[in-house]
């Protein structure tokens, strides 16, 4: 009996759905595929563009990766950019500040291809700032 009631529980415990957890209101309601239909959205993710340029000017991820190595720059005492300065390979930390250009690198360059595949279908009241 005690069997049975235990499974009874467990069953109906089963049938019980969640389904009004699970909802989600969606309050943006923009996407990749929405915010390129108008000229003010198309104009945001020109400006979207620009953002990854700030993890690389000023910052020493940047000029390691584009002038360690070369005879403007030389590491200092503490070899933190040994591998960028000697073209070695990279361990540890390097190999993970290389890891963050590439990423900011990789979002900049997914921006910029959203903007380049839904230029043509955007409507603009200027073709010239098109």
């Amino acid at each position: 009996m005690k069997k049975l009631f235990i499974a009874i529980i467990l069953i109906s415990l089963l049938n019980v759905s969640c389904e009004k957890f699970l909802e989600e209101e969606f309050l943006s309601g923009e996407n990749s595929s929405t915010i390129t239909e108008t000229q003010a959205g198309m104009e945001s993710v020109v400006a979207a563009a620009y953002v990854s340029l700030r993890a690389w000017y000023g910052k020493e991820n940047g000029w390691d990766l584009t002038e360690s190595g070369t005879d403007i720059y030389t590491r200092g005492l503490d070899a933190r950019v040994a591998g960028f300065s000697t073209y070695g390979n990279m361990v540890g930390e390097e190999q993970q500040r290389m890891s963050a250009i590439w990423y900011e690198l990789y979002v900049a360059l997914n921006t910029c291809n959203l903007g380049i595949s839904a230029i043509d279908k955007t409507p603009y009241q200027d073709e010239t700032l098109k």
